[in-house]
């Protein structure tokens, strides 16, 4: 039942991941051509620093759902690796609940941060004058990713939890 959506949801990560790779492709580009043209030419291209923070801010959250997936996003599981292997699934399933609420408030909050800011037309205040809901626009995205990657585990915690299996899922 869950196979599809699991390999819909793997195939967006993925993605979302070769667009994090290119990110910081690109971003080595900007921060070497910013070097050159100081040290070399003396001059700058203005928006070496504002472009390079935000792509790091993409290349974070475009990268969260994959290392959710992966077991590399943040965990404390020190005290619920004593438990049973059902407590394991239990914590295993309030884990995934906690993640799915605070991610469902940040898609929340942030999706009317870039709504404001669209709206009001906010711009940065370096020279380049970017509409700040451009940049922004990842937050939501982003956020919402991690939504689906705590369902998949909470759907995957649950099965497992029925068919009487212990463990982390």
């Amino acid at each position: 039942m869950l196979h599809p959506i699991d390999k819909a949801i793997d195939g967006l990560s993925r993605a979302m991941m070769l667009a994090a790779c290119l990110l910081v492709v690109a971003l080595i580009l900007l921060i070497n051509v910013e070097v050159v043209s100081r040290y070399f030419f003396n001059t700058s291209t203005l928006v070496a620093d504002e472009y390079g923070g935000y792509a790091l801010v993409w290349i974070c959250l475009l990268g969260f759902g994959q290392a959710l997936r992966s077991g590399q996003f943040i965990s404390v599981d020190a005290f619920s690796r004593r438990f049973s292997p059902l407590g394991q699934r239990l914590a295993a399933i309030l884990g995934a609940l906690v993640g799915l609420a605070a991610s469902l408030l940040l898609t929340y909050a942030t999706y009317r941060l870039v709504a404001m800011n669209h709206r009001f037309g906010t711009v940065s205040i370096q020279p380049s004058a970017t509409p700040l809901w451009i940049p922004q626009a990842v937050l939501p995205f982003g956020f919402g990713l991690l939504c689906l990657v705590y369902l998949q585990l909470l759907a995957h915690a649950i099965v497992g939890l029925r068919r009487g299996e212990g463990g982390e899922p």
